[in-house]
C-alpha cells in the first residue's frame, strides 16, 4: 500500500471506496490510551463557592431540577408509545433508595454543577439491568481506549481505592465541550468569576455591618520613609488585608509616629450598593442556565414583571430551556439503556402533562366553541377535543341556539330543500327596475 493510501485509508468509507474491513478512526492518542484522564475543573470549588455559596446558581439549579417532578417517560414499541413496561418500572424504582423525581433531580444538579452525570447499570446473575445508581461526578476517572473510545471509567471511592467499571455498564450524560473529548463542560465555568464577584459584594457588605461601618483609611506617617520602608508597608499590608477576609482590619506600625484617619461610606445611592452592579451579576448569572429572574425571584426579575408576565416567562421557560433539555437526558438512554430491553425502539420523556406547555381551558373551549360553529370542527370532534364522548348519553338534554342549523356530513355542498308548504320568495328589483 502507499503513503497516500496509508494516509486515506481511514477515511475510504467517507469517499465510497470499498475497504477491504470496516475503517475505524483513531481520535484517541496513543499516550492516552489506557490511562485515566482528570476533570479540567475543580467540582468542589463549583459545589461550594457556586452552588452552595451564591443564592442565584443555587436558586436557577434548583429550578431546574424541581422541574423533573412533572414529565414522565414513556417507551416506542413500534409505532405505539406506551407509560408502562420494565424499563418504565426501572426508571420510576431506580433502586431501593431512590423514586423517579429523586433519581432525575440529582442528575440535573450534576449536570449543572459539573457538567457530567453518570449512573451504574446494576445487573442481575443473569445479565439485566435491575437497578441504577448514581455515581458523583468529581470521583469518575474515563479511561481512554484508542480502540473503543472508552475503555471503562475508574470510581474512586475514598482511600485511593478505585473500582473499575465497563464502559456498558454506564449512563454518560455530557454538556457540550469544545475543549475535551471525555468530559462535559459545567455552565459554571462561564460565569465563574461572576460567582466570585457577586460572592465579594456579599461578603463586604457583611464585613461592613459587622465593623461599625468603617471600611478602611489613610495612614499618614510623621515622619519620611524610605523607599524601601515603604514598600515593606505596602507588601505588609496587602499581606495582612488583601481579600474580603482581610477588610476592616487594623493595621498597627511601632517605632513611628502615624495617624490613621477613617474613611466612611454610605451604602446606598451609589455607595457600597450599586443596584445596577447587583442586576448585572442577577442577569448574568442565571444565563447559562437559561432560567427567567422573574420565577427565581431575583430583584430585576420582580421589579420588571406583573403575574401575566411570569406566566409567560414559565412558559417560555419550558418551551426553550426545559423541553430541549429532557431531550438531551433521553440522548444517553437511547444509546445505553434502550438496548437492553428487547422490544423497546426508543424512550423519551412525555411533555404533554406538563402543565405550563398546555394551552389554557378557557382558551380551549372558545377555541372548539368557534372551530364548531365555523364549520371547520363537527359536533362529535367539537366533543372529543374537549375530552368529551362524541355523542352525549341517552337522556340528556342539550341547548343549542335556534339559529344553528345541523347538517349531516354526507349533505354539506347540497341544495336545501325547499319546504312544500312556504310561498316562492318575491323577486328583489335592482336600481335600474329590472327583475333578476
Amino acid at each position: 500500500m502507499s503513503f497516500w493510501q496509508d494516509v486515506f485509508s481511514p477515511f475510504k468509507s467517507f469517499f465510497g471506496f470499498v475497504a477491504d474491513k470496516a475503517p475505524s478512526f483513531q481520535q484517541v492518542p496513543a499516550w492516552q490510551s489506557g490511562i485515566p484522564q482528570p476533570m479540567s475543573l475543580n467540582y468542589e470549588a463549583f459545589a461550594r463557592e457556586g452552588y452552595s455559596g451564591n443564592e442565584i446558581v443555587f436558586a436557577a439549579i434548583e429550578e431546574i431540577s424541581s422541574s423533573a417532578s412533572e414529565p414522565r417517560m414513556h417507551v416506542r414499541k413500534g409505532k405505539e408509545w406506551q407509560r408502562e413496561g420494565p424499563l418504565i418500572t426501572l426508571i420510576d424504582r431506580p433502586n431501593p433508595f431512590m423514586d423517579r423525581y429523586a433519581f432525575w433531580a440529582t442528575i440535573l444538579m450534576y449536570y449543572h454543577i459539573a457538567g457530567n452525570a453518570y449512573a451504574l447499570k446494576v445487573r442481575s446473575r443473569a445479565g439485566k439491568v435491575v437497578e441504577l445508581w448514581l455515581l458523583r461526578p468529581d470521583r469518575v476517572r474515563i479511561v481512554p481506549d484508542a480502540t473503543n473510545f472508552i475503555s471503562r471509567y475508574d470510581y474512586m471511592i475514598g482511600g485511593g481505592v478505585s473500582v473499575p467499571l465497563a464502559a456498558t455498564d454506564v449512563i454518560h450524560w455530557k454538556k457540550r465541550n469544545p475543549l475535551n473529548d471525555y468530559y462535559g463542560m459545567s455552565p459554571l465555568t462561564v460565569i465563574a468569576s461572576r460567582i466570585d464577584t457577586d460572592n465579594y459584594m456579599r461578603e463586604f457588605i457583611k464585613s461592613y455591618f459587622l465593623n461599625a461601618g468603617v471600611p478602611g483609611g489613610i495612614l499618614s506617617v510623621k515622619q519620611e520613609l524610605s523607599q524601601d520602608a515603604k514598600d515593606a508597608i505596602r507588601d505588609r499590608f496587602r499581606g495582612t488585608f488583601a481579600g474580603p477576609r482581610g477588610w476592616h482590619e487594623l493595621l498597627v506600625l511601632d517605632n513611628a509616629e502615624a495617624t490613621f484617619t477613617a474613611t466612611t461610606a454610605q451604602m446606598g445611592q451609589r455607595g457600597l450598593v450599586v443596584p445596577e452592579l447587583d442586576e448585572i451579576n442577577e442577569a448574568r448569572l442565571a444565563m447559562p442556565f437559561g432560567v427567567p429572574l422573574s420565577i427565581i425571584g431575583a430583584r430585576l426579575g420582580m421589579s420588571s414583571s406583573s403575574y401575566g408576565n411570569r406566566v409567560s416567562d414559565r412558559e417560555g421557560f419550558w418551551d426553550e430551556t426545559l423541553s430541549p433539555l429532557y431531550k438531551e437526558l433521553a440522548g444517553p438512554m437511547n444509546l445505553s439503556l434502550v438496548p437492553e430491553f428487547s422490544g423497546v425502539d426508543e424512550i423519551a420523556f412525555d411533555l404533554s402533562d406538563v402543565r405550563a406547555l398546555q394551552e389554557d381551558v378557557d382558551k380551549v373551549h372558545t377555541r372548539v366553541l368557534k372551530d364548531v360553529e365555523g364549520g371547520l370542527m363537527s359536533f362529535e370532534e367539537g366533543r372529543l377535543a374537549l375530552g368529551l364522548p362524541p355523542i352525549p348519553p341517552n337522556g340528556h338534554r342539550l341547548f343549542v341556539p335556534t339559529q344553528v342549523l345541523v347538517t349531516p356530513v354526507e349533505d354539506l355542498g347540497e341544495q336545501p330543500e325547499m319546504d312544500p308548504a312556504m310561498p316562492p320568495p318575491e323577486p328583489v328589483a335592482s336600481r335600474n327596475g329590472a327583475h333578476p
